[in-house]
């Protein structure tokens, strides 16, 4: 199960991609976004996987200018939410 959400208002744009997957560790979310780091400690460079998502999806967003928050969905998965400051 996947859910995306657009909305808008006057000023932004919100973005939200939720899943009903494992989602992250706890602490992942507690300590925030930490670039190149594997959520998924089974994984190394063998078994696939740099831990370059995030820190991609990051860097994307800063060049973008807008802000990018992780948090547990509804779902039990991951929720990623992005808010756009510039809306066209």
């Amino acid at each position: 199960l996947v859910e995306v959400e657009l909305t808008r208002n006057q000023e932004k744009a919100f973005l939200r991609i939720e899943d009903a997957g494992p989602g992250l560790p706890d602490d992942a979310y507690d300590n925030g976004l930490q670039f190149f780091e594997r959520f998924d400690k089974s994984r190394n460079r063998t078994s696939g996987g740099a831990g370059l998502g995030m820190t991609i999806i990051n860097r994307i967003t800063q060049n973008i200018d807008a802000n990018i928050r992780f948090s547990k969905g509804k779902h039990g998965g991951l929720c990623i939410e992005i808010t756009f400051k510039k809306v066209l």
